[in-house]
């Protein structure tokens, strides 16, 4: 049987959650400065109070809003850990390839993050720690994937900060061509090119 505290603690979860529901919408339509959190608590069906209680402030809801978002792509889309060492030229491009499907996947699934991604990844809205911390989240992995393929020469020997730079561009801009035709989004033709047009631009040249 639920006790009044536990119950008390659901609510209040469930609240939080509505606002971030909520937020995450209203950043997304009508941008960051133009949402009041009146506005905001109004169409969460909280008191505007409730807002600062979860969040601190407007500014500490759209950072918790990134990150949390950022948990749930990494949780969707990275495997647990590194598969075991060594690992062949064949096996780096295979799981960056089932990496990236996933990514792709969850874009087509979840359109308004991915839009709420595109909007503030690089906004000046985000403290650059957030950003920072967010980025960890996914790329991290991502990371370890790049020094691996690089230590086997299969990966171009480019820096790798502005690598991953190019990684999440590169996505960003599949998942947006996703998103815009759906009729495309399980076309193995359009998902192997795009998937190739990356992985060319990550690996040595052949030529």
């Amino acid at each position: 049987m639920l006790n009044l505290r536990d119950k008390d603690t659901s609510m209040s979860s469930d609240k939080r959650q509505d606002i971030l529901d909520t937020a995450l919408q209203l950043f997304v339509e009508q941008g960051f400065h133009a949402t009041s959190t009146a506005s905001l608590a109004k169409a969460a069906g909280v008191a505007n109070g409730t807002v600062f209680h979860h969040f601190g402030s407007k500014q500490g809801l759209i950072s918790t809003l990134y990150l949390d978002i950022k948990s749930q792509l990494a949780t969707d889309i990275l495997p647990d850990e590194i598969p075991a060492l060594p690992m062949n030229s064949q096996d780096i491009k295979l799981l960056s390839a089932s990496i990236w499907n996933s990514a792709i996947d969850w874009a087509v699934d979840n359109p308004m993050k991915q839009q709420f991604f595109k909007t503030f990844s690089h906004s000046s809205v985000l403290d650059q720690t957030i950003r920072d911390e967010a980025m960890k989240k996914v790329m991290g992995f991502i990371e370890q994937l790049i020094v691996i393929g690089q230590q086997q020469g299969l990966l171009s020997q480019f820096p790798i900060e502005l690598m991953l730079e190019n990684c999440y561009g590169q996505y960003t801009h599949s998942a947006g061509y996703f998103i815009a035709h759906p009729q495309h989004a399980q076309s193995t033709e359009h998902r192997d090119a795009a998937f190739a047009m990356f992985w060319n631009a990550l690996s040595v040249s052949t030529e």
